[in-house]
């Protein structure tokens, strides 16, 4: 079992050398022709992505970034007033909840959070009340605690999904689920933060 675990080491390794030399060649070819472009490429994703939580000078500045996308969701909907909660709990472990009664995000949207990181659509209103642009929003709950769940229901809708996000599995993906039981009673959002 141990030498054909270590003869698959073995190939793969060769596999990744030959990969280095066909790319080494590819980019040799190119240059001899002049100044080329030479694209990015992300050998581990997961380590980005946490390199983005981290970006985030603190657990405030996580907090006010969750707190900011809220007053953003008010704000996109016109609406003249609203209320955000922000509530710790402490029991059976130390959790922090954010909720506004906004709009809602849609599943369609919630589910593309994950696959536009660094992208946002503030960008493009005309509103100078609204804050968000960077489009990392959605780590900011990771740099309060280690998993976040967020939790939301659409104005048009009468269902409820959750995007689950953990620091430590970056690499994987966000969960993307239909809450079955204890869904949303209003249309909002809610952003369990877990681990603080």
């Amino acid at each position: 079992m141990a030498k054909r675990l270590a003869r698959r080491a073995e190939r793969g390794v060769a596999v990744r050398r030959a990969d280095e030399r066909q790319r080494e060649r590819r980019v040799r070819d190119a240059a001899r022709d002049g100044p080329t472009r030479v694209p990015f490429r992300v050998a581990n994703l997961g380590e980005i992505l946490r390199h983005l939580v981290r970006l985030y000078p603190g657990p405030l500045a996580g907090l006010n970034e969750i707190v900011t996308n809220s007053a953003d969701a008010y704000r996109e909907a016109r609406a003249d007033a609203g209320t955000i909660f922000v509530r710790p709990r402490r029991k059976p472990h130390f959790e922090l909840v954010v909720e506004d009664f906004s709009q809602g995000i849609p599943r369609s949207d919630l589910a593309e959070l994950p696959q536009n990181v660094a992208s946002s659509h503030k960008r493009e209103l005309d509103d100078p009340t609204v804050v968000g642009s960077k489009g990392i929003g959605l780590f900011g709950a990771l740099a309060l605690g280690a998993r976040a769940d967020i939790t939301s229901r659409h104005a048009s809708s009468r269902d409820t999904w959750r995007l689950h996000l953990a620091y430590d599995r970056l690499d994987e993906g966000a969960e993307l689920e239909l809450v079955q039981k204890g869904g949303l009673a209003l249309p909002g959002t809610r952003v369990l933060v877990r681990d603080v």
